[in-house]
């Protein structure tokens, strides 16, 4: 800053210098992260191409945009192996707790949506939950044991809407109990 900066003007370039390196950082790719992981832990560059099955060059080209983006060496050359800069010890923490994040929410919605063992999100209307529901939910469990339901009772013509706004996978329309006759939106 040029001597004779207000108080603002230092703030408000502080704040840009911070917006501009946050922003750089939420360009990072995953895979260069992983990468990243595994050098730090001891595997070589050419260890992690051939395991990754992308070119050595290539995994160099990454890690040296990871660490252009990040703005300082997160890792040097001791010989044959690259060992972590003190920057670099810092930055694996934080990248471990992120990919075991990323991992668990990633192992998380494969859970959702399995076919054998997800959620399905049931909508209905209340006037449906002593008689209807209970049995499409046994019959189902029948067919699909590991399957979870997760249900939510809906005021008489709005269960359309719950599924319409994505809270629900699936909504029983309005049914007539004495007939059994169910459809029109619910």
């Amino acid at each position: 800053m040029p001597p004779g900066s207000t108080g603002a003007e230092i703030y408000a370039c502080t704040a840009r210098r911070l917006v501009d390196s946050c922003s750089s950082v939420m360009l990072v790719d995953t895979d260069a992260l992983r990468w990243f992981q595994q050098v730090a832990d001891g595997v070589t560059v050419t260890e992690v191409s051939e395991l990754e099955g992308v070119s050595q060059p290539g995994v160099s080209r990454a890690l040296a945009r990871l660490e252009s983006e990040i703005g300082t060496p997160l890792l040097r050359r001791s010989g044959r192996t690259l060992r972590m800069t003190h920057a670099g010890s810092a930055f694996k923490r934080h990248v471990d707790a992120l990919l075991h994040q990323l991992d668990d929410g990633l192992a998380a919605v494969d859970q959702v949506i399995d076919p054998e063992a997800g959620t399905v999100a049931l909508a209905f209307p209340m006037s449906l939950g002593t008689w209807l529901v209970p049995g499409l939910v046994g019959s189902f469990r029948s067919v699909r044991p590991q399957v979870r339901f997760v249900l939510t009772q809906v005021p008489d013509g709005r269960a359309d809407a719950v599924l319409a706004s994505g809270e629900a996978d699936w909504c029983c329309p309005r049914c007539d109990r004495r007939t059994r006759a169910c459809g029109g939106s619910g």
